[in-house]
């Protein structure tokens, strides 16, 4: 259609499919210094002028510069400039240790997201983004999303990046209350078994008493850690069984001296829906 010939964004999504598409783009993308390196640079080998300018079907003009957007030396200059620019950079350029640590530098941490898989498993590297963005753990290989001391690391920074650590990690006592005193939230990331874990749920309820949801069954029936988590926060008693919710109720709040709100009645003896 006339008009996708002219979409940006149609046509390199085009071009990453079959470089060849940008002959069939508007005269105006066809002109476009960017599409027409993007073009070159998928090519095995790269192409004299005349080669470029008659299987793309482009301006020698924007041939001519975009031979200059793939030098690396441009490259390095321009990620230097903006760290962004690495997203759209060669290979050979995401795979360059010195640029893509300093865009990782120059963007607390987000710029590992465009490293080469080789890069994303250099621990030192990684550790330098992590310790600026604890959430850049989600672009390390596997093996140092299961690296204690780079979990840690990002967890220090930030108790989100806890999510992104592996299933094994994720069942770390130690790793589960570094990210929960920073918020209790993280116990939704948790292993299973540590929903079971006595210690770090009566710790986390005495932190913030709607942790209690997270909690597994078992010891949600636990009476100080439901204790715990009422003295906190009264809240906390929807998350407390329905069989225990008035005994909780009562130990706190006597029901012959004071009155009994609309809300929790329901809580006390329908259940929270």
């Amino acid at each position: 259609a006339p008009g996708l010939r002219g979409d940006r964004e149609v046509v390199i999504e085009a071009i990453a499919q079959d470089r060849l598409a940008l002959r069939h783009a508007s005269e105006e993308l066809r002109a476009d210094v960017d599409l027409v390196a993007e073009a070159m640079r998928l090519r095995d080998r790269g192409p004299t002028l005349e080669c470029a300018v008659k299987e793309l079907d482009v301006p020698i003009e924007s041939v001519r510069e975009a031979t200059q957007v793939n030098d690396p030396e441009v490259w390095r200059t321009k990620v230097s400039r903006d760290w962004q620019r690495l997203a759209h950079a060669p290979d050979a350029i995401r795979a360059d240790r010195e640029v893509v640590l300093e865009a990782v530098r120059n963007s607390w941490g987000l710029a590992l997201c465009y490293a080469c898989e080789e890069l994303q498993g250099d621990r030192d590297l990684v550790l330098e983004a992590v310790r600026f963005r604890g959430e850049a753990l989600q672009y390390a290989t596997e093996d140092l999303r299961d690296d204690y001391d780079v979990v840690q690391e990002a967890v220090r920074q930030t108790w989100r990046a806890f999510r992104f650590a592996s299933e094994d990690l994720r069942g770390n006592h130690d790793l589960a209350v570094e990210a929960m005193m920073q918020c209790t939230e993280a116990l939704g990331y948790v292993q299973e078994s540590l929903r079971s874990d006595r210690e770090l749920m009566l710790r986390a309820v005495r932190h913030d008493g709607l942790a209690l949801r997270y909690a597994s069954e078992e010891l949600r029936e636990d009476r100080e850690i439901v204790a715990q988590a009422f003295k906190h926060n009264n809240m906390a008693l929807r998350y407390v069984p329905e069989t225990l919710r008035r005994e909780v109720w009562e130990a706190s709040h006597p029901l012959l001296d004071i009155g009994v709100t609309q809300q929790t009645t329901r809580w006390l003896d329908q259940g929270d829906s």
